[in-house]
């Protein structure tokens, strides 16, 4: 059914959230702001209703993500906010083009499986959610 909106409200893209034909380039979308939220620890966009999030994807546009988290790399941000365009043309037509651009990145190298494993053992327990992702004022 084309009326019906499936996903949750902080990782949906604007053709999901008007119920329209998606693709490849709406996951890409839903990864950016997954990518968002683990960068900057929220999601690109808090409102206090779920339906004002639905609006805020098709409507708004985040904000920078190097706005909310200083010293964030400015090429991976520009590669995020890539994924959050609000036209699918605009976005990486696909999660190879995704890879190549983060790849393609200037922190790329500094990074790796068992950074990640060391950063979450320091910081998993300590890192605070805000709830569900978009819903602000809620908590797990």
């Amino acid at each position: 059914d084309e009326q019906t909106v499936i996903g949750t409200p902080a990782y949906l893209s604007p053709e999901q959230a008007c119920g329209k034909p998606t693709d490849a380039r709406s996951d890409i979308y839903s990864l950016g702001a997954t990518a968002y939220y683990l960068l900057t620890g929220k999601p690109p966009f808090v409102k206090s209703r779920p339906m004002e999030v639905i609006a805020a994807h098709i409507t708004e546009t985040p904000r920078p993500a190097s706005d909310c988290c200083a010293g964030l790399p400015a090429d991976l941000c520009a590669a995020v906010m890539s994924c959050l365009a609000k036209a699918p043309a605009e976005r990486f037509a696909d999660a190879r083009a995704l890879e190549a651009a983060l790849a393609a990145c200037g922190c790329a190298a500094d990074w790796d499986e068992d950074k990640a494993a060391g950063w979450w053992r320091a910081n998993g327990t300590t890192t605070q959610l805000a709830g569900p992702p978009g819903v602000h004022g809620q908590s797990h």
